[in-house]
């Protein structure tokens, strides 16, 4: 006989779908930002898992990267998590998990916050990193937050400066770069968090924050 068990992690999903000698599935739901562990029960020998990043701010905020993977198990074994958290509308703090910030203008509207990352660990092991997606830039008009990718997110557009760049596993984001006319670069994120979006000299203008690394 086969064993399945299926959980799912709501808001930012995590789902696992793990194997033994029995037939049989349970469907367990964490719907909460923020972290969590699993311990893996008595016959589950191997785990299928697809980990997603939050998604950016605002109306036009960037999807959230998807990892997908299968690994081995054990009975006992600890698998941790810790969910990433949507970006804020504008001006937006970033998701929990390291989303990047939108900022306030002077003209038009505030950029969103970026949207943070999921991670998994296996007993006390980092195992993925999903990135979120860039918040929703700001402006005389919106524009569209980058989404998050592996092994890095993908950076927002925006005529009038852009989003900061999508963390790395390895290194923070890049703030965005300012507008050709003028203006200030974003700040840069550090490990696992995305840069800040630059600001437009002339209106304050700021497009949306990067994503939590991924």
């Amino acid at each position: 006989m086969r064993k399945h068990l299926y959980l799912s992690f709501l808001i930012v999903v995590i789902e696992m779908l793990l194997t033994s000698t029995s037939h049989s599935q349970t469907t367990i739901d964490y719907t909460n930002t923020g972290g969590g562990s699993w311990t893996v029960p008595t016959c589950v020998t191997s785990i299928s898992i697809s980990v997603q990043g939050a998604q950016g701010g605002g109306s036009s905020g960037g999807s959230g990267a998807v990892l997908t993977t299968t690994m081995n198990v054990s009975p006992g074994d600890v698998i941790s998590f810790d969910i990433g958290g949507q970006g804020g509308n504008g001006p937006g703090s970033g998701g929990y998990g390291g989303g990047g910030t939108g900022q306030s203008s002077g003209l038009g509207w505030p950029s969103s916050g970026g949207g943070g990352a999921t991670t998994l660990s296996l007993n006390g092991t980092l195992i993925a990193v999903a990135g979120g997606g860039g918040g929703t830039g700001g402006g005389d008009s919106f524009s569209n937050g980058g989404a998050g990718g592996c092994p890095g997110g993908a950076n927002g557009n925006s005529p009038f400066g852009q989003g900061g760049q999508g963390a790395s596993v390895t290194s923070g984001g890049a703030g965005g770069p300012p507008w050709t006319s003028g203006g200030g670069t974003g700040v840069s994120g550090s490990l696992g968090q995305g840069g800040a979006g630059a600001v437009d000299l002339n209106y304050g203008n700021a497009p949306g924050g990067g994503g939590g690394g991924g």
